[in-house]
């Protein structure tokens, strides 16, 4: 009996907490789950997480101080090369566009550029595979890392003469090469 009086109090105390604030018995349990919640993260993060809490005010430092000291190198080499100029440090005109050298570096993530719902965006026209890059073949239906990889082998020890001689690297086979061949070309 002790236990229903216990509920019966508790109902009360949430009651009179829902008409106080004019919200719903619904709100009020929300209300309190989100507040036990914080609680619990709250005594977490306090007496078990063992992560040092000034670790983030050392690596933001770190991170700080490598900026300043790249920046600090490009301006000397600006200044060696006599092509100082007199912006401030956080201008635009300090930094070197990028090149097709460094764009093609980074091409693996290039070639990750994904449509919103999450499929690979085929290329916009037909794909020589004699000579497109690595990026360019991954964005082949059904064309990976590897099989990219794949491609590029097979052409350097022997150029595709048909857009059907795709079929000769491993992987590729006939369903595959059907729904490549509309981005297909070979010369």
């Amino acid at each position: 009996m002790a236990g229903g009086r216990r509920e019966v109090d508790c109902m009360g105390f949430r009651s009179r907490i829902a008409s106080f604030l004019s919200l719903t018995q619904t709100d009020i349990t929300v209300a309190l789950v989100v507040a036990g919640g914080a609680l619990v993260g709250w005594g977490y993060s306090t007496f078990f997480d063992g992560r040092d809490p000034n670790r983030a005010r050392h690596d933001i430092a770190a991170l700080i101080q490598r900026h300043d000291s790249i920046q600090s190198a490009h301006r000397a080499e600006q200044i060696r090369r006599g092509m100082a100029d007199s912006a401030s440090s956080d201008s635009l005109s300090q930094w070197d566009p990028l090149t097709d050298q460094d764009l093609a570096a980074d091409s693996v993530a290039k070639t990750a550029t994904k449509s919103s719902s999450g499929k690979k965006q085929p290329p916009s026209g037909p794909v020589n595979i004699n000579t497109a890059s690595k990026a360019e073949l991954m964005r082949l239906p059904g064309v990976g890392e590897k099989t990219a990889e794949a491609i590029i082998g097979h052409r350097n020890a022997r150029k595709f003469s048909a857009p059907a001689d795709i079929m000769n690297v491993k992987g590729i086979g006939p369903k595959k090469y059907e729904k490549m061949l509309p981005f297909l070309k070979v010369k």
